[in-house]
């Protein structure tokens, strides 16, 4: 449980200090940002109550780096930005928020109302400039317990999601008029539960059983809103076991189950690759799938889908024959006992397994993404934290990576803006400074978010991060090429990650080859410094890689 009760011996002196006794008590440990002076009052709150603020050098990266230790925690992430500027600069990671599901909350300063009318500099509406990427936005009064609990309830209840909240500074000065222990957080388990027994099997709809008896090939697909608690993964493994069935994994529910697992057939991204097996499948289980989870790309399946989820699915982004809404467990151990031994055999999963892996293989001993990403995943150990960058290296390496729990795989999977993955690592090793973290990113998306790397500096965390240095916007130059266009402004120049990092006060090195890939990973593996590792990797056949994957 991370919500903490606070009772006060006596109220706050201001709002300022209010609202940061109150993040502390909702389990607030780190506040990130870019100093602006609108929000002096409340840098100042946060200090005296020992909440670490941690000032990125750009709005986007300091809020995604909150979001990132939302996702891996649990608990709000929490970003505060200056007026105007501040906020338009962090749209990129609110967005992010938005569709993934993040629960956010952006604080922001605002002009006083009286000097509304004149205002032309920084005069914007901060409302309306967020309020299609946003679950709710509100201004912060005297009342800041009500209205903090509110924001951050909004931003945990499922789906979750960023909330803003500005907070003037006349407003940050006031005396507050509530209490804390009046407004305690509802989406704790200590005061929130689902109520209800068992799914028995009578419950499920005579219409379902028999979908579910009679299908020969079935096949399953976890999606990012599928609960990750060990009786849900239990209850998977229990269903794919009876039913012999096929499960993939979105790369938000990687982890979900492992490659030690006889039927986890790997990630499912609504590609080429996996069409092998569902293709061939004639009832399709989703637990929680999610539209952000895979490629723009329509449903290609013809199999009844069964979906499995606990709120009801508002996207529609595939034709689900049936819907089941309730706790994913008890729903699959209901569904267990309709189910019988299917066509599939372990060696069927195995043989796709091994095939994805074959699609990324040359023999031309070429050093490339995938054999970069396969000596990485040999060399770090199983617990080692993932985050990953938009463009052409993240379908790769979303096939081939594996992670052995929930949660310990991320990336923008919604938005899948770039420059997402230097930050992210930042803030992953920061929340788990013990836990070995790596990013993978493009060149292009280094350049957007090269001087996040004094971050790692300043606080004394060492991440590594792999660039793949092709000097390309790889993703939009293979699609300018694809459509007989000139690849116009995709082209990136030559940098070395070893000059960059130095510039930066962490390691660099520059390799060229798998042999010195490996050496830069063990380098870096060793020590207590921040590593930056650029890899020039061959690109020669990134043309045929996307047509196997994308098409």
């Amino acid at each position: 449980m991370w919500f903490t009760t606070f009772v006060s011996s006596g109220a706050p002196a201001t709002v300022a200090s209010a609202f940061a006794r109150a993040l502390k008590a909702a389990g607030v440990r780190r506040v990130y940002g870019l100093p602006g002076e609108d929000h002096l009052r409340l840098l100042d709150a946060l200090s005296s109550e020992g909440i670490t603020y941690i000032g990125a050098r750009e709005e986007t990266a300091a809020a995604l780096m909150a979001a990132t230790e939302a996702q891996s925690s649990g608990v709000p992430g929490v970003v505060l930005v200056t007026i105007a500027p501040g906020l338009t600069n962090t749209i990129n990671a609110i967005a992010h928020a938005w569709l993934d599901h993040v629960p956010l909350l952006v604080v922001c300063g605002q002009h006083a109302p009286e000097r509304a009318p004149v205002i032309v500099r920084q005069g914007l509406d901060n409302h309306r400039l967020v309020d299609s990427i946003t679950k709710w936005t509100t201004t912060a009064s005297s009342r800041i317990h009500q209205v903090l609990a509110r924001a951050l309830e909004t931003a945990l209840a499922p789906p979750a999601g960023p909330v803003l909240l500005e907070l003037r500074d006349d407003v940050a000065a006031a005396a507050p008029s509530d209490a804390l222990q009046d407004w305690p957080l509802l989406q704790t388990r200590a005061l929130s539960r689902r109520i209800g027994g068992p799914a028995q099997e009578e419950a499920i709809p005579p219409e379902v059983r028999s979908l579910v008896a009679g299908a020969a090939r079935p096949c399953v697909v976890v999606g990012g809103s599928c609960p990750t608690d060990a009786p849900t993964r239990k209850a998977i493994r229990a269903l794919a076991e009876t039913l012999q069935a096929p499960v993939f994994c979105s790369p938000s529910a990687l982890g979900m189950l492992t490659l030690d697992d006889p039927w986890f057939a790997g990630t499912f991204l609504n590609g080429n690759l996996e069409a092998d097996v569902l293709g061939r499948s004639d009832l399709i289980f989703s637990l929680g799938l999610d539209a952000k989870d895979f490629f723009n790309a329509a449903w290609r399946y013809s199999a009844p889908l069964l979906a499995i989820n606990e709120w009801p699915d508002i996207q529609r982004f595939a034709p689900t024959r049936h819907q089941l809404l309730g706790e994913t467990a008890a729903l699959l151990e209901a569904l267990t006992s309709e189910a019988c031994p299917s066509r599939w055999t372990p060696g069927d999963v195995a043989a796709y397994r091994e095939s994805v892996e074959a699609t990324f293989v040359g023999d031309d001993g070429a050093f490339t993404i995938p054999q970069a990403l396969r000596l990485a995943r040999s060399l770090l150990s199983p617990e080692t934290l993932v985050a990953v960058d938009a463009g052409f290296g993240k379908p790769i390496t979303s096939y081939l990576w594996s992670a052995p729990l929930p949660n310990q795989y991320f990336t923008a999977h919604g938005l899948s803006t770039m420059g997402y993955a230097l930050p992210a690592a930042n803030a992953l090793q920061l929340a788990y400074p013990e836990v070995p973290v790596v990013a993978f990113m493009g060149d292009g998306s280094l350049l957007m978010r090269a001087s996040e790397l004094s971050v790692a500096a300043e606080h004394g965390i060492a991440p590594i991060w792999v660039a793949w240095m092709d000097r390309a916007l790889a993703q939009i130059e293979t699609k300018q090429l694809r459509q007989g266009l000139k690849p116009v402004g995709a082209r990136l120049p030559a940098v070395s990650c070893a000059r960059i990092a130095e510039a930066f006060g962490v390691c660099g090195v520059d390799v060229d080859s798998v042999t010195d890939f490996g050496a830069a990973v063990e380098g870096a593996m060793g020590r207590k410094q921040a590593t930056l590792i650029g890899a020039r990797v061959d690109q020669s056949r990134r043309a045929e890689w996307y047509e196997l994957l994308r098409g």
